[in-house]
């Protein structure tokens, strides 16, 4: 019997995938529900990437009508790109060496 192990994200950054039928506005009030930030639009209107400082996001998401929550890192390429918050300080520092 095959068995599948899910595990809950444990990135800052998810992608938050509304149940069926939902739209990008549905999907916006999940997150906002479980305390996160929208970062961008995944490949569907249902998909979104979402942030949240606080720990506990993806189990607030599930209760707030996520129907999955997925690691950041995993839905690279399913929309445009958001910034990680580790990147765009790398650059801030980068440009500050500059002459």
């Amino acid at each position: 019997m095959p068995l599948a192990v899910l595990a809950l994200p444990q990135s800052e950054v998810v992608a938050v995938v509304a149940p069926p039928g939902a739209d990008t506005t549905d999907a916006v009030r999940i997150i906002a529900k479980a305390g996160g930030t929208v970062l961008n639009r995944g490949g569907s209107d249902n998909v979104l990437l979402a942030r949240s400082d606080r720990a506990g996001f993806a189990r607030r998401l599930y209760a707030a009508g996520a129907r999955l929550v997925l690691d950041g890192s995993l839905a690279e390429g399913c929309g445009p790109s958001a910034p990680s918050p580790s990147s765009l300080t790398t650059a801030a520092d980068t440009a500050g060496n500059l002459p």
